[in-house]
């Protein structure tokens, strides 16, 4: 586990996974609670490695694979039948439609850069579909009820043989056609992702259909990504960035001019002491709370603000900071996002 959390707790989780499957018990979580488990609250190489070599070790796999699906999505523990880790990738790869040549690409690589398609909420959120004799009033009135653009016209939950879509539909009111069934609007202008694949690889193909229908790892259509998802999935990713840069520039702005250039480079962190440090710029939020925990420091500030909870909530930021720059596909918890929030009005008032 990581390294708040001993060997000791890991081999306890282990066995207390083992116990419950000795008694036949169904053991399932969200990939949330499989993180806090191992005392992480995102995605990153090493823990989702840790994670991966605790389960083998112990002869267990999640079904699905933790580190390709949603956040919040549920998977199940459960004994493995001890294949090697090509064949997991083969085999995964195969099961999506992937090509042999992306195979060496592990989840744990690829999910320690890339924001992946089964992670965006709506990937699994099941879809509403068509049929191709169904009445075309039938298949408007779902689409008007649950306010979507289209719907994917199916036979069975894996077999996709077009889409209708508003547009569709107007295209063939307006050459004068009355058409009574779905098939009659039906077109099959539409693409499949995988869950396993990188939002970015497939960017290109949501902005141009506006919409793909995604696969899961048993090749059923488990939901269907829009641009609108593509928008609100890049707000929560970069968003945490956004507001980072603004605490540190107001930070910067409360610092100048009320500290002498020695000061500023002896907060320096003594790791890296050959950086040069000309300005406030030039600290790191580590060093900003160095410099303002002194309380001879903090006197040099002119605002009646409480020291000890200005400096505890500018560790949480930092403690954010370093979440954020693992690059992590997981988005900030909703507290995490919250107090970032909080901070950076927090200081704008500081005039």
């Amino acid at each position: 586990m990581n390294e708040n959390v001993d060997s000791t707790a890991e081999d306890r989780w282990s066995r207390e996974i083992a116990d419950k499957l000795g008694r036949n018990e169904r053991v399932a979580m969200t990939v949330r609670q499989l993180l806090l488990d191992f005392g992480a609250r995102r995605r990153g190489r090493s823990i989702v490695e840790e994670i991966r070599e605790t389960l083998e070790q112990s002869g267990l796999t999640t079904i699905p694979d933790f580190a390709t699906t949603g956040f919040d999505d549920e998977i199940q523990i459960r004994r493995s039948e001890a294949p090697t880790r090509s064949e997991q990738v083969t085999d995964s790869r195969s099961a999506t439609g992937g090509s042999t040549d992306t195979a060496s690409t592990s989840a744990c690589d690829i999910s320690d850069t890339s924001l992946l398609v089964g992670a965006l909420p709506t990937a699994r959120a099941g879809v509403v579909a068509a049929e191709q004799d169904e009445r075309l009033s039938s298949a408007l009135t779902k689409m008007m009820i649950k306010d979507y653009s289209q719907l994917p016209v199916m036979r069975g939950e894996r077999d996709v043989k077009g889409i209708i879509s508003w547009k569709s539909v107007g295209q063939r009111r307006v050459c004068g056609h009355e058409d009574e069934l779905v098939r009659d609007c039906m077109e099959n202008r539409y693409k499949i992702v995988d869950v396993s694949d990188s939002v970015f690889s497939v960017l290109s193909e949501i902005i141009q259909a506006e919409f793909v229908l995604v696969r899961d790892q048993n090749r059923v259509i488990s939901g269907i990504i829009t641009t609108t998802d593509v928008a609100g999935a890049f707000r929560s990713q970069f968003e945490p960035f956004v507001l980072l840069g603004e605490i540190e520039n107001q930070l910067r702005r409360i610092i100048h001019g009320h500290f002498d250039l020695a000061l500023l480079q002896a907060v320096r962190d003594p790791k890296d002491n050959t950086r040069p440090v000309n300005s406030a710029s030039d600290l790191s939020l580590g060093e900003y709370k160095r410099l303002l925990e002194n309380v001879n420091n903090w006197s040099k500030l002119t605002y009646d603000v409480e020291r000890v909870h200005f400096i505890e909530e500018l560790e949480q930021v930092r403690e954010t900071r370093n979440e954020v720059m693992h690059f992590s596909p997981d988005p900030v918890p909703p507290e995490g996002l919250d107090q970032l929030r909080h901070f950076a009005r927090f200081l704008g008032r500081l005039r």
